[in-house]
C-alpha cells in the first residue's frame, strides 16, 4: 500500500530538516554556501542569512533588476517612436491601439524596476556595513 504524500511529507521535511542540520554543522564549506542557514525553515527568512551572503544576494538581485530597468527605458524610446506615426504622438494608457499603450507600459515598468534596484540596493549597503 503507497502512503499518501500529506502523511509521509511533514515527517520527510522534518527529516531532511535534521540531516542538514547535522551536516552543515559538520561542514564549514556547507555552511559557507548556504550563507549560515540552519534549515528549510529559515530558507524564506533574510534576517536569518550572514550580512556577507546578504550582501552578495542582494547586490546580484539590484545589478539584474538595474539591467532589466534599462532595457525598459530602452524600450520607452523604441516604442515611441515606432508608434510615432500611428499614434499621431498621442500615447494614451487606455488608447485602444496596443501600440499606442506599449510607451507608457514600459514607463511603469522601468519605474517600477528602477525603484526596487534602488531598494534593494539600499538593503545591499545595509548588509554591507554590518559585515565590518
Amino acid at each position: 500500500m503507497v502512503a499518501s504524500w500529506r502523511a509521509v511529507g511533514p515527517i520527510c521535511l522534518v527529516r531532511l530538516h535534521a540531516r542538514f542540520d547535522r551536516t552543515a554543522a559538520r561542514d564549514p564549506l556547507l555552511t559557507l554556501l548556504t550563507g549560515g542557514f540552519r534549515g528549510p525553515r529559515q530558507w524564506g527568512n533574510l534576517r536569518s542569512m550572514s550580512p556577507r551572503y546578504t550582501y552578495f544576494v542582494s547586490l546580484a538581485a539590484a545589478a539584474l533588476l538595474t539591467v532589466c530597468g534599462l532595457y525598459c527605458v530602452f524600450w520607452i524610446f523604441a516604442s515611441a517612436d515606432m508608434a510615432f506615426v500611428v499614434c499621431n504622438n498621442e500615447y494614451s494608457l487606455f488608447s485602444p491601439t496596443p501600440r499606442c499603450r506599449q510607451p507608457y507600459v514600459a514607463m511603469i515598468l522601468a519605474t517600477v524596476l528602477l525603484g526596487l534596484a534602488l531598494l534593494v540596493g539600499l538593503r545591499a549597503r545595509r548588509a554591507f556595513n554590518r559585515t565590518g
